[in-house]
């Protein structure tokens, strides 16, 4: 699984739209698929999702959107949550992005952290990984 950001410029009632006359196989496809998501209203016409969702199936939602013209942009942001750039206000998001930080960090990501943002930005885990090979 990854994580993605995506951006989205329409209003509540337009996206509610699109999403009531998807047909139900495949809106029973969108509401079935694993991951976690969480959205964050900038603006009436402008939305910020999070998702830690199989790639494949991310794409399949932006292809809805995309058939809908729906103006958006998106991008995948798996190695920046790796690199802890990314603090949720949703609690369980949070939560989740934190067992993905502690279950997919490696030494080349710890690498890259002290490369990109120094020693004094390792935490706890990045920590005990670097012990772990010393």
């Amino acid at each position: 699984m990854k994580f993605f950001k995506l951006k989205t410029y329409e209003t509540v009632e337009r996206l509610k739209e699109i999403d009531e006359k998807l047909p139900q196989d495949i809106s029973e496809k969108v509401q079935s698929m694993p991951g976690d998501a969480f959205d964050e209203r900038v603006s009436e016409n402008e939305m910020i999702s999070y998702f830690h969702i199989e790639e494949s199936d991310f794409y399949f939602i932006i292809n809805i959107l995309f058939e809908n013209y729906v103006k958006l942009e998106y991008e995948d942001i798996t190695f920046d949550v790796l690199m802890d750039k990314y603090e949720f206000k949703d609690e369980d998001f949070e939560i989740v992005k934190k067992d993905y930080i502690k279950n997919n960090t490696t030494l080349d990501i710890v690498l890259d952290k002290i490369n990109l943002k120094g020693i004094n930005s390792l935490n706890d885990i990045d920590k005990e990984l670097l012990e772990s090979f010393s």
